[in-house]
């Protein structure tokens, strides 16, 4: 072994085959380690009047070769100092007060960064002893040959027995390899709140991140099932926190972030990710949105009026903490039914989702034959949100109960929508809007707080649905339906019926109704449907049948039908073929509560009309029973 010492001065020094220690000094030296374990020493301590000191290395035959320097001055291309080797294995370095760049071999290295914002490479093997010195420091570390590595907190040091030891670094470069590897840098240490900015890179293997606090995070899972856990409940002094993932090559990619105050576009902390496969979440007290993407993810919104969605796959636990939380469940990929049931008291679909704490509700369904329920009474309770159901191909059933901005989308399929507005019924009555949509109908229905208001009570738009169940207020009620058969109770109140096409089940309820027959065209079994109107009450309730859909009516609006319109049968059998050989428009066969609409009068059968309703338990019936409009 060889102890090789420059001067200050230009030295060249050249090892022999055994371990050779070298200590040049200043200057602009050359150094040929040769073959053996030779050590290179440098001290930029020393003479410390110029820039920062840079080292780089890659490999050689024997070992590592590179530069290290440092100029006179900031902007200076005028070395201060200048080294070349070749050849060396080890390295012991002494950095200086400025801002120094240090990478070194894959050996067993030793180095003190001193003061200044430096950068500490552990130059990927070796036993290294590494220490940051004064300043905010970077540590570079490469463990891509190394597994099953576990990191906690590095800001207080790193101690891997066998691979490095590290101190006085505050900003983190890791870089693992296979295996199942942990690195976590916390928010808070011993009680203070941390901020570093972080760069972790996974390897092969199933890795776990929590990069804590910071403005500009970075973790890359690569392959594996690997866990990225952010927790900003941590210093919750800004805004809320958004997290927006979308898919990859392997996992998900996104950013989270929130801003140091409302309409800032000052970040107070910022994390980018990519290839990552799960999420544990923790947010603020303020209004979170968090958006994972497939994979099995735990989150916990916190306070706050939070969105938060199932990214569409995996299971998932999700806890909406205090506030008015908002859940969006992705479920278009299934073709199995679901059956969700009153959520705002919890959700449990094992093997999919556990959710609790929500208070509203964006539900998609897949192909199956989906049930979206949620009840206008909790508990005996009224229960109001604001909810979006959408159903897939199956024939599903929605109930999104009472709330003020509720929507319903069935898309194809047979879909029926639930509708009950007796309860909560301090509003005025209900009103209908309908037409029709590509798959089936679309619309509104809605009542105000008041008759002189215009503040909803309860507002629901729908789309693309077959089939109405819908049980009205004690109010006046406005109610249309579509094609489908549907189901109308109107309750308390005057109301105003027209279930329009399909075989509807109709009743009134108590107080003056009109069951109202008028498509806006011409009379045809198919726009009209067979109702059963279950309690029409003679005297009280009448039938309004429009003039453009009974087009041959005599009858002058305004009043009953005349007696040249309206006759009455008795009829256990045929009534269809009786009543198609009267004169008259409209027959009620007394033996069996049908009415008929005979359009082509004395001309055999009824032409293009038919029977439209059957009157249950109504055994007379007159013209003035009818009404006749325009």
């Amino acid at each position: 072994m060889a102890v090789l010492n420059g001067t200050n001065g230009n030295d060249e020094l050249n090892g022999t085959s055994a371990n050779d220690e070298f200590n040049p000094g200043l200057g602009d030296d050359q150094v040929d380690g040769g073959i053996g374990n030779d050590l290179l020493i440098l001290d930029y301590s020393q003479g410390d009047t110029g820039t920062g000191m840079t080292l780089d290395t890659s490999s050689d035959l024997f070992g590592a070769e590179g530069y290290g320097y440092r100029y006179t001055a900031l902007g200076s291309i005028v070395y201060l100092d200048r080294i070349y080797f070749e050849g060396i294995d080890r390295f012991n370095i002494v950095g200086t007060s400025k801002d120094d760049y240090i990478n070194p071999w894959r050996g067993n290295d030793t180095i003190n960064a001193g003061a200044g914002d430096d950068t500490v490479s552990n130059g990927d093997g070796g036993y290294d002893f590494l220490d940051g010195g004064a300043g905010t420091d970077t540590l570079l570390l490469d463990l891509s040959s190394f597994s099953n590595i576990t990191i906690n907190n590095p800001l207080l040091g790193i101690n891997i027995p066998g691979v490095i030891q590290a101190i006085n670094f505050e900003k983190f470069n890791i870089t693992t390899g296979n295996g199942n590897n942990t690195l976590t840098q916390s928010g808070l240490i011993n009680g203070a709140v941390y901020r570093s900015n972080e760069i972790f890179n996974g390897g092969g293997g199933n890795d776990t991140f929590n990069a804590g606090l910071g403005k500009d995070d970075q973790v890359k899972g690569y392959t594996g099932d690997d866990l990225l856990i952010l927790d900003y409940s941590v210093d919750d002094t800004g805004t809320g926190m958004t997290l927006d993932a979308s898919s990859d090559s392997f996992g998900a990619e996104g950013y989270g972030y929130r801003y140091t105050a409302t309409n800032s576009t000052v970040y107070l902390d910022r994390i980018y990710f990519e290839e990552i496969n799960r999420f544990a979440i923790t947010g603020t007290s303020k209004n979170d949105y968090i958006n994972p993407s497939t994979g099995n993810d735990t989150i916990n919104a916190g306070a706050g009026n939070d969105t938060v969605t199932n990214g569409g796959g995996g299971y998932d636990i999700l806890d909406g903490g205090t506030g008015t939380d908002r859940l969006r469940l992705d479920f278009s990929n299934q073709s199995s039914s679901i059956t969700i049931s009153n959520p705002n008291l919890g959700i449990d679909m094992p093997g999919t989702v556990q959710a609790i704490n929500f208070e509203r509700f964006t539900i998609t369904t897949g192909s199956g034959n989906d049930t979206l329920t949620q009840s206008g009474l909790i508990n005996n309770a009224v229960y109001r949100s604001n909810d979006v159901f959408s159903g897939g191909s199956g024939n599903d059933t929605f109930n999104p109960g009472l709330g003020r901005n509720d929507e319903v989308y069935g898309y194809t399929g047979d879909d029926l929508l639930i509708l009950d507005y007796s309860i909560g019924d301090t509003g005025i009555g209900i009103s209908m809007n309908i037409s029709s949509s590509t798959y089936g109908s679309k619309g509104n229905v809605y009542r105000y707080t008041t008759s002189t208001s215009s503040s909803y009570l309860d507002y629901l738009y729908f789309q693309d649905i077959d089939r109405f169940n819908i049980k009205g207020t004690s109010k006046n009620d406005n109610i249309t339906t579509w094609s489908g058969d549907d189901s109308i109770n109107g309750g308390a109140g005057n109301d105003r019926i027209n279930g329009r096409g399909g075989d509807d089940t109709v009743t009134g309820g108590s107080g003056v109704d009109r069951f109202i027959y008028n498509t806006g065209s011409s009379f045809t079994t198919n726009d009209v449907g067979v109702d059963t109107i279950t309690d029409f009450v003679r005297g009280t309730d009448r039938i309004v049948l429009d003039k453009t859909t009974f087009t041959t009516l005599t009858s002058v609006a305004g009043g009953g039908l005349n007696s040249s319109d309206f006759a009455v049968i008795n009829a256990s059998d045929d009534g269809e073929l009786v009543a198609g050989g009267l004169a008259d428009r409209i027959v009620f066969n007394q033996a069996t509560g049908d009415l008929f609409y005979n359009q082509n009068g004395t001309t055999a059968g009824l032409g293009s009309g038919g029977m439209f309703a059957n009157l249950s338990g109504v055994t007379t019936l007159s013209g003035s029973n009818f009404l006749v409009q325009v």
